[in-house]
């Protein structure tokens, strides 16, 4: 019995031995196990942190690429008296009163065209509106017409002769700011107008009138100062085919026909209410 006393109490050490080392391996992989489920969970929320911040980011460049369409209507200014910054809406304007002055696009003949016009707009959408117009021009025969081949008239003479012409018309208008995404100032926007119009044209030269119709083209950039005023330049492209009455019973049409046809640059001025 003495002698199977040892060998008992070897196996009993050797069952504690096992005991300890399979419960300290146990731990050591849950603390293992642990780790990686931190090392994960902490990749997640980087991970998704990432992701917010992508999508931040891509909310911001559409709200740039689409001209701003929340951002971009505000315009801020700061009041002269208090000091205080204000902003008001731009797509909430009710309507404007414009006038605008233009001459000829073309440098070494921009005294060829002069026009004045009137336009006046209502809103009937968030930066939709409808727009009328009323202009008159002193317009140099050669800068918006040719002569025609069936009218037997000095070509010379007809060219320098000095036209008045008087436009009216009525469309639609948009108002955008992708320019502030290029220019990096608030207080800029773009209207795009497309009218149909009448013309009538007092040919001098010969003294005949015609009349007919049309249509015109706008692309202005304003720069609005204040909340009730803005000035600005405007591109104008209009394109009219007139006729006069016939001169005897049967007239041929060709002698009776002119089409007109011209592109301006206009400074305007505007008034919102």
């Amino acid at each position: 019995m003495n002698t199977l006393k040892p060998f008992y109490t070897f196996i009993a050490l050797l069952i504690l031995f096992f005991s300890i080392t399979i419960k300290s391996v146990a731990f050591g992989q849950n603390e293992s196990d642990d780790e990686v489920d931190s090392e994960t969970e902490e990749r997640s929320l980087n991970k998704k942190s990432i992701e917010d911040e992508n999508t931040l980011n891509a909310f911001k460049q559409l709200e740039i690429s689409h001209g701003g369409v929340e951002r971009s209507n505000i315009i801020h200014r700061r009041d002269q008296t208090t000091g205080l910054k204000t902003k008001y809406d731009i797509s909430k304007d009710k309507g404007k009163i414009s006038f605008s002055f233009h001459l000829n696009t073309n440098p070494y003949k921009f005294n060829h065209i002069i026009s004045f016009d009137l336009n006046y707009s209502r809103l009937i959408h968030e930066n939709f509106s409808m727009e009328g117009f009323f202009a008159i021009s002193k317009n140099r025969f050669e800068s918006i017409s040719e002569k025609n081949a069936s009218r037997t008239v000095s070509l010379e003479q007809m060219d320098e002769t000095i036209e008045t012409i008087l436009t009216a018309g009525f469309g639609f208008s948009y108002k955008s700011s992708f320019i502030r995404d290029i220019l990096r100032y608030d207080k800029f926007y773009e209207t795009i107008t497309g009218s149909i119009a009448v013309a009538r044209m007092n040919e001098n030269f010969l003294s005949e009138n015609f009349w007919g119709p049309g249509v015109r083209a706008d692309w202005g950039i304003h720069y609005r100062f204040s909340k009730y005023f803005h000035w600005g330049l405007k591109f104008s492209w209009n394109h009219y085919t007139v006729r006069r009455s016939e001169a005897f019973q049967d007239e041929p049409h060709a002698p009776r026909h002119l089409a007109l046809n011209w592109l301006s640059l206009g400074f305007d001025w505007a008034l919102y209410f």
